[in-house]
């Protein structure tokens, strides 16, 4: 893995990627274009599930679709 893969966030916006792959919340951030502040409140509400490994947070990529999805049918489920 390159030194500066780990700050490519691009990468995670690519069709390549497994629907279920794990993202940090910078990574989150800039999917939803809002701020990492905001998906930290989401996740604290529970609107936003997140896993634990070895200490660090993530998140699925398939809950942070289904967020994008409530919030543009007018959070209708």
């Amino acid at each position: 893995m390159p030194k500066n893969a780990r700050n490519d966030t691009k990468a995670v916006t690519t069709t390549e990627e497994p629907a279920d792959c794990l993202l940090r919340a910078n990574q989150v951030a800039q999917m939803l274009a809002i701020s990492t502040r905001l998906v930290w409140r989401f996740r604290s509400e529970g609107k936003l599930p997140a896993i634990q490994i070895a200490g660090a947070t993530r998140f699925r990529r398939s809950d942070v679709q289904k967020l994008m999805a409530v919030g543009t049918n007018g959070g209708a489920q």
